[in-house]
């Protein structure tokens, strides 16, 4: 899905509704995007049905071109609300947290896991995790460029403790993010595989304590840096 990756870097938003889209009503633009978040939830990217998205929607064939390009363009927008979803959430977290990073992405799985649960949950973020599900090549198409430079969740990087890490270099810690980010990602799709929110927890939290505590020994470690000193 070259299109997809092309309009989702974020760094320049490269496509967005038209304003007619905008102009719509409230209440038939969220009816118009909650359709189209169902239909992206049900099935991977190439098989989503534009024709289910106007049925569900109830507006004419010819409308859909008026707001959107095709659906890649539709994708690209909702993958980039969900994301400031994701910003604001990670925010709230990383004050939540005292900026530790490891526990802010455990505050989101936790919170996103479980509205997917929840009769009351939100909606948005149980599409959210659906879509991962079918479209596995996105799982952390969301956070991979979230401290790039020019992008809004470079504000998080003064709310994270880089006390708590051995590497606190910018590059360092934009890999960091990108590692947790994938993590995360992966075992929010296990939460809808397993139906079993406690279990995909007890996982999640193993690969976070592996990833905290390194996979070498100290004396390996050691070894390791003298050979490549």
């Amino acid at each position: 899905m070259p299109i997809i990756y092309d309009s989702l870097s974020y760094k320049v938003v490269t496509c967005l509704p038209t304003t007619t889209f905008f102009n719509l009503p409230e209440e038939k633009r969220e009816k118009f995007l909650r359709a189209a978040r169902a239909e992206f939830a049900r099935v991977p990217y190439a098989d989503v049905s534009i024709n289910r998205i106007i049925r569900a929607a109830e507006i004419p064939r010819g409308s859909f071109y008026m707001y959107f390009k095709d659906k890649s363009e539709l994708l690209s927008f909702l993958l980039r609300d969900h994301r400031r979803r994701i910003e604001d959430l990670m925010k709230t977290a990383l004050k939540e947290k005292r900026g530790n990073l490891m526990e802010a992405f455990l505050f989101c799985f936790d919170q996103i896991g479980q509205d997917y649960f929840s009769p009351r949950g939100d909606e948005e973020f149980r599409a959210l995790i659906a879509i991962f599900r079918n479209n596995t090549d996105l799982h952390s198409k969301i956070f991979e460029s979230s401290i790039e430079p020019g992008t809004p969740l470079e504000e998080l990087v003064p709310l994270i403790d880089r006390s708590v890490f051995k590497f606190c270099s910018d590059a360092d810690l934009k890999d960091i993010f990108i590692i947790l980010a994938g993590v995360t990602s992966s075992a929010l799709c296990n939460v809808t595989k397993t139906l079993n929110f406690s279990a995909a927890r007890v996982h999640y939290l193993n690969l976070l304590n592996i990833l905290g505590r390194g996979m070498y020994t100290p004396a390996y470690s050691t070894e390791k840096e003298s050979n490549h000193g």
